[in-house]
């Protein structure tokens, strides 16, 4: 099982409440992680995923350096339905898979 939340204070709030659980980093702290990844800065470390869409909007989110600077500060990651195989392949290539 793994909760998650999208706003900051209901992630929060689950993490407290259920701090055995796996729980999923919110909006807030996925589109910090993804700002980090894209100026080359190291993510901060957190007892959480991330459970991520492969885009939102225009930006893509899931790219083989985002993946790598989750993994490298304890993340794992979790995306979304992939539906389409290159879309998949896009994603992960050049990614650790541990």
């Amino acid at each position: 099982m793994c909760v998650a939340g999208y706003g900051l204070a209901s992630a929060t709030a689950a993490r407290a409440e259920l701090p055995g659980v796996a729980a999923s980093a919110s909006q807030p702290e996925v589109r910090l992680g993804v700002y980090r990844s894209l100026c080359g800065v190291r993510f901060a470390a957190r007892r959480s995923d991330l459970s991520v869409p492969e885009r939102a909007e225009a930006t893509r989110i899931v790219s083989p350096r985002f993946i790598r600077h989750a993994h490298a500060a304890g993340f794992k990651v979790q995306v979304w339905t992939v539906d389409e195989e290159a879309d998949m392949r896009g994603c992960w290539n050049g990614a650790s898979t541990d």
